[in-house]
Order: C-alpha cells, then sequence, then structure tokens
C-alpha cells in the first residue's frame, strides 16, 4: 500500500464548489479521489512539457554541431520566394 500524507488545501470559492459538484453527481468517489486526478493530470502534463523541452534542446545541439554551413538570410528568403512565391 502507497504511503499517504494529508494535505490541506485553500481553493477559492468556485473551484471548491466545482469540486463538490463533480462528487455530488458521482463523476468522483470523494473530493480527495478528484484532488489526486487532476494532481497526476498536472504530473503528466509538466513530464510532456519536460520531454518536449528535452526534445527541443536536442534538436538545437544537433543543429549546432551540424557540419554544414548555415544558410545565409538572403539565400533562405530567395529560395522560400522560389519554392512558395505568392502563396
Amino acid at each position: 500500500m502507497q504511503t499517504v500524507e494529508k494535505l490541506s488545501v485553500t481553493l477559492p470559492r468556485e473551484l471548491a464548489e466545482k469540486v463538490r459538484e463533480k462528487v455530488a453527481k458521482g463523476e468522483y468517489a470523494s473530493q480527495s479521489a478528484l484532488i489526486r486526478a487532476a494532481l497526476r493530470l498536472w504530473q503528466e502534463r509538466e513530464e510532456l512539457k519536460e520531454r518536449r523541452l528535452a526534445d527541443l534542446r536536442a534538436k538545437i545541439d544537433r543543429s549546432l554541431d551540424d557540419p554544414n554551413p548555415p544558410l545565409e538570410e538572403d539565400a533562405a528568403f530567395a529560395y522560400l520566394e522560389e519554392h512558395f512565391g505568392e502563396r
């Protein structure tokens, strides 16, 4: 069994009412169950942000390590104009 710790949280009235409403409708067994579910979603979102940030950093590192010379601004715009023109 997991070790649990009791915490006390303060919510704005509107959020507290939403919590009570969801529990009263039977969508969650208790206020604690709803808060745990919300915290799991928050944790998943934070982990996703971290993975995306790590991926972005890896792309930047690969770009900086690329031995090919960078494309100059004028050449980049000429390429875009040639291939995409007035779209």
